[in-house]
């Protein structure tokens, strides 16, 4: 696990949020959190030491979560159940964040690049799995073999305004291939006709 990476998030975001459990401490920005054995006993004036955040820093805040335990299955076998997300061998480029698409059993999700960036070596040997809230909500658990080591909130991204790009990049694209097909096919006739007459 890299901590500057989860360190980089929690100062985008001016958060740290943190909630302790037996098998050690989940700490991020809310929106991803990362399971740190090593830190079960930490302080936030530990953390934000071990963050390089001045814990006196009035950007950002730090707050213990009370009741993660109830919205998300924060064990590595769940009872809730989990399926296998499949990555979409295409990603996206919204403003500075990479999205990469995945197939779930809720239909297509996205999850930003960046919130795995602490994950590089787990994800080696690990997946990436779709759970749900207590209250229905889908979201991304990451697996180290059998280990549950980050949850991670989908990327709201479908909108009208998405849709449309996405039909605009299609459309030029079928364009320009149409295009480059006509001008391979033209200089494969003139191949054969210069062949057929033949020309040099």
């Amino acid at each position: 696990m890299k901590i500057s990476k989860i360190a980089q998030l929690c100062k985008k975001r001016q958060t740290v949020a943190m909630f302790a459990t037996e098998a050690g401490l989940w700490v991020g920005d809310g929106s991803s959190m990362y399971l740190l054995p090593e830190f079960c006993d930490i302080s936030a004036d530990g953390l934000a030491l071990a963050f390089g955040i001045s814990a006196q820093n009035e950007k950002i805040r730090f707050y213990r979560l009370e009741d993660m335990e109830k919205s998300y299955d924060l064990h590595d076998l769940t009872e809730r159940g989990e399926s296998i997300c499949e990555q979409i061998d295409l990603g996206l480029w919204i403003g500075e964040d990479k999205i990469r698409p995945y197939k779930t059993e809720a239909g297509i999700l996205f999850l930003k690049a960046s919130r795995l960036a602490p994950l590089k070596e787990e994800l080696e040997n690990g997946e990436v799995y779709l759970r749900y809230e207590t209250n229905g909500q889908p979201y991304f658990a990451v697996k180290c073999g059998m280990i549950l080591c980050a949850i991670i909130t989908p990327m709201q991204m479908l909108s009208e305004g998405f849709m449309e790009r996405l039909e605009d990049l299609r459309d030029l694209c079928r364009v320009q291939y149409q295009n480059e097909k006509a001008k391979q096919l033209a200089a494969e006739t003139q191949i054969k006709m210069s062949e057929a007459t033949g020309e040099d």
